[in-house]
């Protein structure tokens, strides 16, 4: 069980957040090979439409992989990064040449937010917690359970889950809880709760395939999904 930190017509419930670099790692590497980075976002992932900056430890060159051609961003210092911004979700390609030595291409994972509906399909890119969000509840003593999918190949790494009540009329209360479950991290569980306007949890890690059951009884209660993910 866990208890709401703030509450501005939501409440909002802390959940710790998994983070990783989203460049893929490189091996160990010695002084005279050329090691590149990228900077991530405030929440540890590089995040498509946010401006960051590609690092060398030696002047290099950056291009960058536009389709199928190698496009020059900049040149590149110990001293001074590259600026770039990837417009959309997906795994880029950066290749660096030094002035001497070999040219190297390393994969760039960038993350975007997705809005996901009761099926586990896409349907908008996310901002809210409840920009759309799916019918759970159903009225009076009634109890249902919704089930959404997303599959490893989308590559999320965490999600954003929400219950919202959307009859207030009735004057039954009303009692909802979220499950989390993935192939690579530890499950979760809101327990129950029944919070006056409803309640959300943030950043909850995943891995792999994931599974999200909804369970709601009494009044009429919407579900909501944003997950981060490369697509």
């Amino acid at each position: 069980m866990f208890s709401p930190i703030r509450r501005i017509g939501v409440a909002v419930l802390a959940t710790t957040m998994a983070v990783s670099g989203a460049l893929v790692a490189a091996p160990a590497a010695s002084a005279a090979k050329i090691q590149v980075g990228v900077a991530p976002s405030p929440n540890g992932y590089v995040m498509a439409g946010v401006p960051t900056q590609v690092a060398v430890n030696r002047a290099a060159k950056v291009y960058r992989n536009v389709n199928g051609k190698w496009m020059l961003l900049g040149n590149a210092t110990k001293a001074r990064s590259v600026p770039v911004t990837f417009n959309d979700p997906g795994v880029y390609s950066l290749r660096v040449k030094p002035k001497k030595g070999k040219a190297r291409v390393v994969k760039v994972g960038v993350y975007g937010y997705f809005s996901i509906d009761g099926s586990g399909s896409t349907i908008a890119m996310g901002g809210q917690v409840f920009p759309n969000g799916f019918g759970v509840g159903t009225y009076a003593i009634s109890q249902r359970v919704r089930r959404v999918s997303i599959p490893a190949y989308r590559g999320c790494v965490n999600v954003d889950v929400g219950v919202k009540e959307i009859n207030q009329r009735d004057s039954y209360p009303y009692e909802a809880k979220v499950d989390v479950f993935s192939a690579g991290s530890p499950a979760w569980s809101s327990g129950l709760q029944s919070a006056p306007e409803g309640f959300a949890a943030l950043g909850i890690p995943i891995s792999g395939d994931a599974a999200l059951e909804f369970f709601a009884r009494g009044r009429d209660v919407r579900g909501s999904v944003k997950a981060l993910c490369l697509q």
